[in-house]
C-alpha cells in the first residue's frame, strides 16, 4: 500500500530526471550564478550564512532580520593612523613641505623679471621701492600656497593608494581564510571619503605657520577624528543590491558546480525582501527548497542521481545528504560539505567532472523557468501527503 501511495512521486521525480538527463543535455534550467550585478555573495558573513544553513538543518524558514552595523568588516583606525604616521614621517614629512615651498618660489622668481642675483647670491628687488616689496611679500605668500597645495596633491595621491592597498589587503586575508573566490562590492567609497579629509586639510593649510607645526597639525587631525572605516556592512550591501531585484525573482543559491565558465547552485531557495531605514527583512515565500538534480546530471557522472529537484523544507536535509552522498562516491572522498558555510574546492582527476567550490549568495533569475516551479510545488504537496500518510499509519 506504502509503495502505490508514493508511486505518482517515483513517476514524476524519474520522469523530470530521465527527460533532463536522456533526451537532451543542452537543455538545461536556467538557475546559474552570473558574477554580475545580479549577484550579491555573502561570502565575507560567515555568521550570516551560518544562520542561513541552520534553517535548511532544522526544517524552519521563519523570517531573517538584517540590522545596520551587525555583520561588518573594517579597516581598524589604529592600522590606518600607522600607515598615516609612516607617511608624514618619510616620504610627507617637514623637509619635503620645504622643499616644495621653495622649488614654487624659485618658479616664482625666474618667471619675474624684479628681482636679481646679487654678488653675495642673495635676490635683491631690481628698484627698492614700496611696490617691488610688497609685490615680494605677494610672490612668497602665493609660492607658500602653492607648495603646501602642491605637497597636499601628492600626499594625497599616496594617502588613496595606502587606503585601497589596506582595503585590498583585508579582502585577501578574507578570501584565504574563507577560502572564497568571488566577493561582494565594498561600500566604501574611497575617492569620497579621500575628498572630504582633504577639504579639512585646505583649513589646516590657511593657517600655515612653518613645515613642522603644519605636519604636527595634520598628525593631530588624524589622530583626533579619524575612526575605523567600514568596508562591508551586510544591511548596506543589500541596500546598495535592492536597485537590481524588480529585475526577476530573488533567490539564495547555495554552493556551485563549475565547469567552463558555467556555475550552478546545488540547491536554492526562494526569497522576498523588505527594508527600512535600521533593518532588512528576508522571507521566504514557499517553504520549499529547490534540488539542483538537472544541474548534476548535466555533467554525466557515472550514475544518476534521482533525488527530486524540489522538496518541502522539513524534508531538504535529508535530500541534501543523499545528494552530498552522491557526490562524495563520484569524487572519492567523505568530508561532509553540503551544508558546511566553507570548505576546500573539490575536484577530480576527470577533467569533464565539475568542481565543487563554496558560495552562498543571492541571486536574480531574469527570466525564470515556471513549468519547474510548478512541478516544485506539485512534488512537495505529494511528499508532504506521503509524510502525513506514513504518520497516520504508524499512529494506528
Amino acid at each position: 500500500m506504502f509503495i502505490m501511495k508514493n508511486l505518482p512521486k517515483e513517476i514524476l521525480n524519474y520522469f523530470a530526471t530521465f527527460t533532463e538527463t536522456r533526451f537532451n543535455f543542452r537543455r538545461l534550467i536556467n538557475y546559474k550564478w552570473t558574477n554580475n550585478e545580479l549577484t550579491l555573495d555573502l561570502s565575507f558573513f560567515p555568521q550570516f550564512q551560518l544562520i542561513l544553513l541552520q534553517k535548511i538543518k532544522t526544517g524552519s524558514l521563519s523570517p531573517v532580520i538584517v540590522k545596520a552595523g551587525e555583520y561588518t568588516i573594517s579597516i581598524k583606525k589604529d592600522l590606518f593612523l600607522l600607515e598615516i604616521k609612516k607617511l608624514l614621517a618619510d616620504q610627507f614629512n617637514a623637509a619635503y613641505l620645504e622643499k616644495c615651498i621653495a622649488d614654487e618660489y624659485s618658479h616664482v622668481i625666474e618667471q619675474n623679471k624684479i628681482f636679481i642675483a646679487g654678488e653675495d647670491g642673495e635676490l635683491k628687488l631690481a628698484e627698492e621701492s614700496a611696490a617691488g616689496k610688497d609685490l615680494l611679500a605677494q610672490q612668497k605668500d602665493l609660492a607658500q600656497k602653492e607648495g603646501v597645495r602642491i605637497f597636499n596633491l601628492a600626499f594625497r595621491r599616496q594617502f588613496e593608494k595606502t587606503l585601497n592597498d589596506l582595503q585590498d589587503k583585508i579582502i585577501d586575508q578574507k578570501k584565504a581564510e574563507l577560502n572564497i573566490e568571488h566577493v561582494p562590492a565594498s561600500i566604501f567609497g574611497v575617492r569620497n571619503y579621500v575628498t572630504q579629509q582633504f577639504e579639512q586639510l585646505k583649513s589646516i593649510g590657511r593657517n600655515y605657520a612653518g613645515a613642522e607645526n603644519y605636519i604636527a597639525d595634520v598628525l593631530k587631525y588624524f589622530s583626533d577624528l579619524i575612526e575605523d572605516i567600514v568596508i562591508y556592512d551586510l544591511y548596506y550591501n543589500f541596500q546598495k543590491y535592492s536597485d537590481f531585484m524588480r529585475l526577476g525573482t530573488l533567490f539564495i543559491f547555495f554552493h556551485m558546480l563549475e565547469r567552463d565558465n558555467e556555475a550552478y547552485p546545488l540547491c536554492f531557495v526562494e526569497i522576498e525582501y523588505r527594508t527600512s531605514t535600521t533593518e532588512v527583512t528576508l522571507s521566504f515565500p514557499r517553504t520549499l527548497m529547490l534540488l539542483n538534480t538537472p544541474a548534476i546530471n548535466y555533467f554525466k557522472f557515472n550514475s544518476v542521481l534521482t533525488v527530486p529537484r524540489a522538496a518541502s523544507i522539513k524534508t531538504t536535509k535529508d535530500h541534501l545528504g543523499a545528494m552530498e552522498t552522491f557526490l562524495q562516491a563520484q569524487y572519492g572522498f567523505q568530508n561532509p560539505f553540503i551544508l558546511e558555510p566553507s570548505f576546500k574546492f573539490i575536484t577530480h582527476a576527470n577533467e569533464n567532472f565539475p568542481k565543487i567550490k563554496n558560495r552562498i549568495g543571492l541571486q536574480i533569475i531574469t527570466n525564470e523557468d515556471k513549468k519547474l516551479l510548478d512541478y516544485s510545488e506539485l512534488m512537495t504537496k505529494l511528499e508532504l501527503v506521503s509524510v502525513a500518510q506514513i504518520t497516520i499509519h504508524c499512529n494506528i
